[in-house]
C-alpha cells in the first residue's frame, strides 16, 4: 500500500468536555451539508442557517489557520453579486450568500478541530458521526424498492450517497496513514467499507458515483506519495479540471467510437444520448452565450426552460450557467489558493485529494461542485496545511500531540 508509514503510539482518549466540543462542531458541519429527508424544507433551511451562524461565531478565532480564507470569502461575495446582477431576485441572492457563508463555515469549523486536536483528532471526530449518517442512508438505499435518478434517500439522491462514501474512504485511509493495527483502525474495515460502498452504489444505480469512488480508493492505496504531493497543489488540480473538460466537450466524435459506445451502454448503463445529456450539452453554447459574464444567478431554471428538463449536467458548465465567467474565475482562484498554500504540506493527509479528483471525474456528467464538494475541499485543504498548533509551552506541531488530553490508550 503506497501510503505514509503510520506513527506508532497509543490512541488519544478525550475528556467529556473535549468529546462534546469535537462532536458539536462535527454535528454542526453535517447539518450545514446534508438535508435530512425527515425534516420539512422550511425547518431544514432554518436548521442549516442556525448551524452556519453557530460555526462562524464559535470558530471564527481559527480564521488565521485557514489557508486562503480570503479567497473563500471573495467567492461568497462574487456568487452573491453575480446573482444580483443576473436578475435572480433578492431571495436567490440571499440563498447565494448563505451558500458562500456555508462554505466559509466549513473551513472555519474544521480548522478549529485541527487546531485544537491535531490532524488525527480532527479526522477521527469527523469520521465516526459521518459514518453513522452514511450507514443510515445506505439502509434506506437497500430498503428502497426502486432506485433511479429521481430516488431520494435519507440525505439526498444517489449522488449525495456517492459523495459521502468517497469522503469517508479517503478520511479513513488518512487515519490509517497515521495509525493502524487497532480494532477500529485497520485495513480490514477499510476493505469491508469499499465492498459495502460498491454494493450500495450499484443498488442505487449510481455508476458514475461508483467510478469516482473507485478513483478515490486508488488514490489512497495505489498512487505514490510523490504523485499525490504534486496533484495536491492548486495549480495541478485546476489544470486537470480544465484539461478534463476541454477533452470532454471537444470530443463529441468519441461517441461514434464503438468502444466508447460499449462503455457508455454496458458499463455505465446509459443511452448513447448519455441519458438525455447530449441535448443539454448542445444547448449550453446558446445558454451561456446569452449571459456569459454573470450567468443567470443562483437557483435559475434556464436549462429547464430551454431544453425542457434538467440542469447543465456538468460541474464547470453549471458554475458558468449560474455565475458566468466571473463566477468560474472566482471558483478557480478559491480552489487554487486554498490548495496551493506555501506552508509545509502534511504528507499523511495527501490521500484526501482522492475525493477531489473523484469529483472531477463525476463532474464531467453531473453537477458535482455543490456543498458536498466544498465540504471535502475544506477537509482536504485544512488537513494539508501543516501548521503548528500552540499551547502554553509553545508550538506543538506534531499531529499526534494534543494539549489537554486526559489520557492516551488503545482502542
Amino acid at each position: 500500500m503506497l501510503i505514509s508509514k503510520p506513527t506508532q503510539g497509543t490512541l488519544p482518549i478525550y475528556t467529556a468536555k473535549e468529546s462534546f466540543d469535537r462532536f458539536s462542531i462535527v454535528v454542526l458541519m453535517i447539518m450545514t451539508v446534508y438535508k435530512f429527508a425527515f425534516l420539512p424544507t422550511a425547518l431544514a433551511q432554518s436548521v442549516r442557517c442556525g448551524a452556519i451562524a453557530l460555526l462562524i461565531i464559535n470558530c471564527f478565532r481559527s480564521i488565521s489557520r485557514v489557508p486562503g480564507i480570503g479567497w473563500v470569502f471573495q467567492f461568497a461575495v462574487v456568487i452573491t453579486v453575480c446573482t444580483v446582477f443576473a436578475g435572480g431576485g433578492p431571495q436567490n441572492a440571499l440563498y447565494a450568500a448563505i451558500l458562500g457563508l456555508n462554505v466559509a463555515a466549513l473551513f472555519l469549523g474544521f480548522a478549529q478541530l485541527k487546531e485544537k486536536y491535531g490532524l488525527f483528532g480532527a479526522l477521527s471526530s469527523l469520521f465516526w458521526p459521518l459514518l453513522l449518517v452514511c450507514l443510515a442512508n445506505d439502509f434506506v438505499v437497500f430498503a428502497a424498492h426502486m432506485n433511479n435518478s429521481e430516488s431520494s434517500y435519507l440525505i439526498g439522491n444517489k449522488f449525495s450517497t456517492g459523495d459521502i462514501h468517497s469522503l469517508l474512504i479517503v478520511v479513513y485511509g488518512t487515519l490509517l496513514a497515521e495509525r493502524h493495527g487497532y480494532v477500529v483502525y485497520n485495513w480490514g474495515i477499510f476493505w469491508i467499507f469499499v465492498v459495502e460502498t460498491v454494493l450500495v452504489l450499484i443498488k442505487a444505480s449510481a455508476m458514475t458515483a461508483l467510478l469516482g469512488f473507485l478513483l478515490a480508493v486508488a488514490v489512497v492505496v495505489v498512487i505514490p506519495s510523490k504523485v499525490k504531493s504534486y496533484c495536491s497543489k492548486g495549480a495541478a488540480y485546476i489544470g486537470v479540471l480544465a484539461i478534463a473538460n476541454i477533452v470532454f466537450f471537444s470530443s463529441g466524435m468519441m461517441l461514434q467510437n464503438p468502444y466508447v459506445q460499449s462503455f457508455i451502454q454496458d458499463v455505465l448503463g446509459r443511452s448513447l444520448t448519455m441519458t438525455g445529456r447530449t441535448p443539454i450539452y448542445d444547448s449550453l453554447g446558446f445558454i451561456i452565450g446569452a449571459s456569459p459574464y454573470v450567468g443567470y444567478g443562483y437557483g435559475n431554471t434556464i436549462v429547464e426552460r430551454v431544453v425542457g428538463w434538467g440542469n447543465a449536467q456538468n460541474g464547470v458548465a453549471e458554475i458558468v450557467v449560474m455565475y458566468g465567467l466571473v463566477g468560474l474565475v472566482s471558483f478557480g482562484l478559491m480552489v487554487y489558493h486554498v490548495l496551493d498554500n506555501k506552508e509545509k504540506r502534511n504528507e499523511k493527509a495527501l490521500s484526501l485529494i482522492g475525493v477531489l479528483y473523484g469529483m472531477i471525474l463525476t463532474s464531467l456528467v453531473e453537477v458535482s461542485f455543490g456543498i458536498a464538494f466544498f465540504f471535502a475541499l475544506a477537509v482536504a485543504s485544512v488537513s494539508l496545511h501543516d501548521v503548528c498548533r500552540w499551547d502554553e509551552t509553545g508550538c506543538s506541531g506534531d499531529v499526534s500531540c494534543h494539549v489537554g488530553l486526559g489520557a492516551v490508550g488503545r482502542i
